[in-house]
């Protein structure tokens, strides 16, 4: 039985039409398939690392509002304790005066904008005092409020689930409950501090998701602020049976694709919950907008497939049918090695340019006329930035030991304009038909990309460190208010925090731009600046800092009709970054003055100080990212980033700066801005 099939196959192939039919069968799978399956792998690895991708930028998101809302809470908390511990406000509880107490609070609202409403209760829960008047409250007892439950459990500040005001005007609020303590912590009354939902729906605004994208907050009973669909001013949206709510609700943090059955939609949901406060956060994006990249990228993937599988059918077919198609095939050959993103160059044994990409000529700026059949290293240079010296080396060993070698690190590319392009990869020998070298085919790519993402990974990781001083600072002065009990004292290191959480927020600020910057995001807007104006605004945001130095600001007469065309926000703050060095570094009691002139149709800047000056050694490295001189007070904070953003903003209003400096005397730095 197993012969007789043997045989039919046998005589079946004997025939020479059939056996050409297996034969292209069976190359064509050989072929095919395994780039089938390649293809399937990167489908689904390209799917799989897109969707993990967005997934975490969302869950990131979640964590960066979380940490927001976390913050805004804390802030509160802080306020309404600093409050509820005045001795005059305490005293007059403790005397019954609530009416007279609550006066002594009276410019809270004027004060914190964010507070709507300030009531006072006694430790059973009943109203003693409303600042709203008349008040249909005072007398009503109101134990059985999430507010009074919530901070009678520990005799601690409480945030309180979202809740329909009692009272006219009836609006959705929150409220901060803060026990009243006196001296021997026994529990005096309540100071309730309301605060409307709209409140938080703008902090949920302060977080970008994206296209048709956005941030709510849930309470611990699951009630929503912040939803689209739901206005601050509406009924209050009840979100407490979504699955993903209740996973925040009870403390779990996830970022999940879901399918919304009233929608019939899927879209990608993150949860955070804020445990101090048992609140919670959610980012919601529908998922055909959040992965609209990743379903492109597959889209070019099938397209660029089934190209690829079209073409390989075509060059079988033509292969075994037509022996002409063989130009034809040397000719898309070409055309795939142009294709190629990575600059390609093949030499012969005499260094002599055979072939030369299309990506080559794009790197290099040289094109394949300019270069074909001439030596390759007049046109083509690559040198090492430790030394300056040619770096051939990996095309010398790969043609000498007939092995692939890869380019040394730290390599530059010199192109046609002279500009030096980072560039990396290898080269590797070509072998005639006796297997001998016959020359080299080197491969190299601009790894510029690759250099700016190392460098933001760096500036990340030195900025971090940077910011470990003023948040210690914070932390330290911090623990020490909580412990005290004179006010002055308190009012003293909340002070002292408050700074140091400032230049923590200076810092990340700085360290934003520059990843902008680096980036390429930031584009000039040009457009008519009042000369006046714009010193008018940095002075005023100066003004703060320089009082905090005592240091006087001065500014050159300007008349209101001088302007320039330029950008606005960049020259504003190009000029804030000098002016504010300027201002740390100057000694108390010390003048910043602001020189402005014309040169022709353009503007000259000058700020000058008589500050403690540059060390003539480290002038030459004033603009390098994070240089601090070694003469700067240890008290003034700062990552040395300043003056790097300033270049940079110059630069890009294509003006100039520079400076004059002597050690304990003072610095000028001059910004000439062109009118474009």
């Amino acid at each position: 039985m197993f012969a007789n099939v043997i045989n039919w196959f046998a005589n079946f192939l004997s025939e020479p039409g059939r056996r050409r039919w297996w034969i292209r069968l069976l190359l064509f799978f050989l072929i095919v398939f395994p780039l089938a399956l390649f293809v399937v792998f990167q489908y689904r690895t390209f799917y799989q690392e897109s969707t993990d991708v967005e997934i975490s930028r969302r869950d990131a998101m979640a964590q960066l509002a979380a940490m927001l809302l976390h913050e805004k809470f804390d802030h509160l908390t802080d306020v309404g304790v600093s409050l509820a511990a005045r001795i005059r406000f305490r005293e007059l509880i403790a005397e019954g005066k609530w009416n007279e107490a609550l006066l002594f609070l009276r410019g809270t609202l004027t004060d914190f904008p964010f507070f709507e409403r300030v009531v006072l209760a006694d430790p059973s829960g009943t109203i003693t005092a409303d600042i709203v008047e008349p008040s249909d409250v005072i007398g009503k007892n109101f134990a059985f409020r999430d507010w009074y439950q919530g901070v009678s459990k520990e005799w601690k500040p409480y945030i309180s689930d979202i809740f329909k005001s009692a009272a006219a005007p009836y609006y959705n609020n929150v409220i901060l409950a803060v026990p009243i303590k006196d001296e021997n912590q026994k529990t005096l009354g309540i100071l309730m501090l309301q605060i409307k939902t709209e409140v938080l729906v703008g902090w949920s605004k302060d977080i970008t998701v994206g296209s048709s994208g956005f941030v709510y907050f849930i309470d611990k009973a699951g009630h929503a602020v912040g939803h689209p669909e739901h206005p601050p001013d509406a009924e209050i949206a009840d979100f407490s049976n979504k699955p993903y709510v209740k996973s925040a609700m009870r403390g779990e943090i996830g970022a999940e694709v879901l399918f919304d059955p009233v929608d019939g939609k899927e879209e990608i949901v993150a949860y955070r919950p804020i445990r101090h406060y048992n609140w919670g956060v959610i980012v919601e994006q529908p998922a055909n907008i959040a992965f609209l990249a990743r379903d492109r990228g597959l889209n070019r993937i099938i397209f660029v497939s089934s190209f690829i599988f079209l073409l390989l059918f075509l060059s079988v077919y033509l292969i075994l049918r037509i022996i002409a198609a063989i130009n034809n095939y040397r000719q898309r050959e070409k055309i795939f090695l142009d294709s190629i993103g990575d600059g390609v160059a093949a030499i012969d044994r005499e260094w002599n340019i055979t072939l030369f990409n299309k990506a080559a000529a794009r790197i290099s700026g040289w094109s394949q006329e300019e270069v074909l059949g001439k030596p390759f290293r007049n046109f083509i240079k690559f040198l090492r930035e430790r030394d300056r010296t040619e770096n051939i080396v990996f095309i010398e060993e790969a043609i000498l030991f007939g092995k692939p070698r890869q380019m040394e690190d730290k390599t530059v590319l010199i192109a046609k304009d002279g500009r030096e392009i980072p560039a990396g990869d290898s080269a590797a020998p070509i072998f005639d038909q006796n297997g001998k070298v016959s020359g080299a085919i080197i491969i190299f790519r601009d790894m510029t990309r690759e250099r700016e993402s190392q460098h933001l990974r760096s500036d990340f990781a030195y900025a971090s460190h940077q910011l470990r001083t003023p948040v210690t600072q914070a932390l330290y002065t911090l623990e020490l208010a909580l412990g005290e009990k004179e006010l002055p004292i308190i009012k003293e290191s909340m002070e002292i925090a408050y700074r140091a959480v400032k230049n923590v927020g200076r810092l990340v600020e700085q360290v934003l731009e520059v990843s902008n910057i680096d980036q390429h995001t930031v584009i000039p807007k040009f457009e008519t600046v009042k000369l006046f104006e714009i010193c008018d605004e940095i002075l005023k945001l100066a003004e703060e800092t320089a009082k905090r130095q005592n240091v006087v600001l001065t500014a050159s007469p300007i008349s209101g009709a001088l302007g320039i065309i330029t950008d606005r926000k960049i020259l504003r703050k190009a000029l804030l970054q000098i002016l504010e060095n300027a201002i740390y570094y100057s000694r108390s009691g010390g003048e910043v003055r602001i020189n402005v002139r014309l040169q022709e149709n353009n503007v000259l800047f000058e700020i000058v100080d008589s500050g403690i000056g540059i060390p003539e050694i480290q002038q030459a490295l004033v603009f390098v990212k994070f240089f601090r001189g070694s003469n700067i007070p240890p008290e003034v904070i700062g990552a040395g980033l300043g003056l790097y953003l300033a270049r940079e903003y110059v630069n890009l209003l294509k003006g100039n700066i520079w400076f004059k400096s002597e050690e304990n005397k003072g610095t000028v730095f001059s910004i000439f801005i062109p009118n474009q």
